[in-house]
């Protein structure tokens, strides 16, 4: 028990550290579209071996034993449609959003370019489409006081910080090392380069420093205290409710692994062979990096 807890304060230690690191990254390094794009489909590997091969089990067979019947599996299903049908919503109203802005200015044409952030990181971000951003430009940007930021940009915001949560509570509860081995992978591959990107896109909205500030702090540090919280609550709660949690998650982690994978396959329809290539071994390497963890640790054989 000891040591269960002591790996997920750890852990919530260095996933808050790395979140601080790569959102402060934007502002002094040059940022490549090359690294980011494979970074994703390597989460999007990873994600997806998380979700089927630790969570989903783990979810199905626990959740059997309770309620004698494939409750977990429909529990998370649920769970990956209600995500589903918010990313319609959200796409939806960034859409509208462009629609609104085509015939305004230069700049209304780079703020509707980054509304489409959710549906595709590298298309929806003209600062990484450039390939490289320089340090006095981001200090430029971040230096205007203005302080607006628009309610597309915002909707992303709390999108990602709900998916966040969700993943950090999955985190909190589970009570297997193997798993929370698996899931501290997952979240440490995916969440520095979210950082990344999102601190891009608020760059973009030229916002003032201490809005640009806040925001990623609290960003950075929704997670690890979600999963100190999520421990501490275990303590406390029934076992079929944190049983119930773990399904949910599972239907999160499947969701975000679709996501990814839907952004990488727009990604490849635009690149060459040799890229393409690249783009598929990453999201293979996330998918062996999961089952590789699984089959060391033979958690599953209940």
């Amino acid at each position: 028990m000891t040591t269960e807890y002591t790996f997920k304060f750890l852990s919530a230690i260095v996933i808050f550290i790395l979140n601080l690191l790569f959102s402060f990254l934007p502002l002094y390094v040059t940022a490549q579209t090359r690294w980011v794009s494979l970074a994703e489909s390597l989460a999007g590997g990873v994600f997806l071996g998380a979700g089927i091969v630790h969570l989903y089990p783990e979810a199905f067979c626990s959740t059997e034993k309770i309620f004698h019947g494939p409750i977990g599996a429909v529990v998370s299903l649920i769970c990956f449609c209600v995500l589903f049908i918010l990313e319609i919503f959200a796409s939806s109203h960034s859409h509208h959003h462009s629609q609104q802005s085509k015939n305004g200015t230069n700049r209304d044409s780079e703020s509707d370019s980054d509304s489409r952030h959710l549906i595709d990181h590298n298309e929806s971000n003209p600062v990484l489409n450039e390939g490289n951003l320089s340090t006095n430009f981001v200090k430029n940007e971040i230096g205007n006081i203005s302080g607006k930021l628009d309610s597309v940009t915002f909707l992303i915001y709390i999108v990602l910080i709900f998916h966040g949560i969700v993943e950090a509570i999955a985190f909190g509860m589970i009570g297997s090392t193997q798993v929370l081995v698996a899931l501290f992978s997952a979240i440490i591959g995916h969440k520095p380069v979210e950082s990344f990107t999102l601190g891009l896109m608020l760059l973009k909205k030229k916002i003032t420093k201490k809005l640009y500030f806040s925001m990623m702090l609290i960003f950075s540090s929704i997670a690890p205290l979600t999963i100190v919280l999520a421990s501490l609550v275990k303590q406390v709660t029934p076992q079929y409710i944190a049983e119930l949690v773990t399904a949910v998650s599972a239907g999160a982690f499947l969701f975000v692994s679709f996501h990814e994978l839907t952004e990488m396959l727009e990604r490849c329809r635009k690149l060459d062979t040799q890229s393409t290539i690249y783009q598929i071994l990453s999201f293979l390497i996330g998918v062996a990096w999961m089952s590789m963890i699984g089959f060391k640790s033979g958690e599953h054989h209940h």
